[in-house]
């Protein structure tokens, strides 16, 4: 009888890329995601809007940009010196930048923010992927968090910190590798009029998964979630939420899957539309952990 996972061959990812359908599919997804980046640099060139009252909802915006990246920085600034603001600046220019973190870098022996272990089962329950319901000891066997994954952690975690250290009451997160929807302004002032005022966290970019997504109708344009999200590109924070993600720290794990877990007793919205999407003409400097170890051959990336 075989235990664990060091037998299991049927979704182990460590050939993966010796898989000539893993090659193609990657290819052909390359171009895909070139062509619709063109696709909506071009449609952002007929994007005229009122200008955003943005404070009217938050306090404060933050991005997370790792400073050598100045192509990232450069865009960013291209995408967000579009988005006009009722105060005759640009949503760009009220940015405070936090500094990104690459794992090289981080201290992982630290493990006061981010602890760097984390087990099969902590992902599953929030994405139970049936194909691996009945492997055992879930609970027991160990993952670990990639360099990006590492120095992403903490980057949010500094950033919940500064937010919560300024006193104000609510932040917009962003990351660099984000592209505004079209008609963001329009989409931004209807999402905000639909969430109850008493909310703690709204994603405006978001990765439902498969399997574990728990939701609720709520309006139109939003739904209330339970579980089961990922990415942490684009969201706004209230104060109350920070608090909690500080007082629960260390991190256990990638900090997308952790967040899912402060979800309960807290009011946690979603837009049904990407407003804020992963940018395409650019690569990510993550990589995840869980994917790198089981990559399920029958699915997309985990």
């Amino acid at each position: 009888m075989n235990e664990g996972f060091e037998k299991w061959k049927g979704y182990s990812a460590s050939t993966w890329k010796e898989d000539i359908v893993w090659k193609v599919y990657d290819a052909t997804r390359y171009i895909v995601r070139a062509t619709h980046a063109i696709y909506k640099g071009f449609i952002k060139l007929f994007d005229f809007q009122k200008p955003l009252d943005l404070f009217k909802h938050i306090d404060k915006v933050y991005a997370i940009h790792l400073p050598h990246r100045e192509d990232r920085y450069k865009k960013l600034k291209r995408r967000l010196s579009k988005i006009k603001l009722t105060t005759g600046e640009t949503l760009f220019d009220n940015i405070e930048f936090i500094d990104g973190i690459l794992g090289e870098d981080a201290d992982w022996d630290d493990h006061s923010i981010i602890y760097p272990d984390y087990t099969f089962q902590q992902h599953w329950d929030i994405d139970p992927q049936p194909e691996y319901d009945l492997l055992p000891y879930k609970d027991e066997f160990t993952l670990y968090l990639s360099g990006g994954e590492r120095g992403l952690g903490e980057a949010h975690y500094n950033t919940w910190k500064t937010f919560y250290e300024s006193g104000a009451k609510s932040a917009l997160i962003l990351e660099d590798d984000i592209f505004p929807a079209f008609g963001f302004n329009k989409k931004f002032e209807q999402i905000m009029k639909e969430v109850p005022k008493n909310w703690d966290v709204i994603y405006l970019s978001s990765l439902p998964n498969e399997h574990g997504f728990r939701w609720k109708e709520h309006s139109e344009n939003v739904v209330r979630v339970y579980s089961g999200v990922w990415w942490l590109s684009g969201y706004i924070i209230s104060r109350k939420f920070a608090k909690k993600l500080l007082d629960n720290a260390p991190i256990d794990g990638p900090v997308d899957v952790l967040i899912n877990y402060m979800f309960k007793g807290s009011k946690v919205y979603l837009s049904l539309e990407n407003i804020i999407d992963q940018a395409e003409d650019t690569e990510s400097d993550n990589e995840y952990s869980y994917a790198m170890k089981f990559r399920p051959r029958r699915g997309g990336d985990a």
